[in-house]
């Protein structure tokens, strides 16, 4: 009898416990979009066009969910470290190491090839500088769209949070 006992206190440990009661929206039955209209205070205004195009209209990055300073950092380090951008940011060329980014609110200490990232402000738009327009996250949800204009490529990854964690699982660039 103690051993399942001590099973299903492990299992709360290795968990940190049980989970919460649910409040908020999810909790009352509204639709997870009526999370997602929420803004920061910083964000750009987001583009409402076509899910066909994987850029809004905007210089900045939008952010129309609220991910902690953490979980942001986690999000764009899995974005950074997709293989398939990888084949396009050129890191042995000149000007393209380290790294550089810009976008709205971006957290700091993401890392590139074991440098940090530069991050600038007004890029030009054929400049090599992965340009994070628009970051949408929910609680177990993360759409990411950028631009890197060097190789004239927008991109949108989407990720997924699992009891493992934070997880790439879509990722789409089109070259223009």
């Amino acid at each position: 009898m103690w051993r399942i006992g001590g099973v299903v206190v492990l299992s709360l440990v290795a968990c940190k416990g049980p989970k919460p009661a649910q409040t908020g929206p999810a909790a009352s039955g509204e639709p997870a979009s009526a999370t997602a209209s929420t803004a920061s205070a910083h964000a750009a205004p987001s583009d409402t066009g076509s899910h066909a195009d994987p850029e809004p209209a905007t210089t900045g990055a939008a952010h129309t969910g609220r991910p902690s300073t953490d979980e942001l950092r986690t999000i764009l380090q899995l974005v950074l470290d997709d293989s398939e951008l990888d084949g396009y940011l050129h890191l042995g060329s000149p000007d393209r190491f380290p790294l550089k980014i810009a976008g709205e609110g971006l957290p700091d200490g993401l890392v590139k090839a074991t440098k940090p990232v530069v991050v600038v402000t007004a890029p030009a738009a054929d400049a090599p500088v992965v340009v994070f327009t628009e970051i949408d996250a929910s609680a177990d949800r993360a759409t990411v769209r950028y631009r890197f204009g060097a190789e004239n490529i927008r991109g949108t990854a989407t990720l997924e949070k699992s009891a493992r964690g934070w997880q790439l699982v879509q990722s789409r660039i089109i070259e223009r």
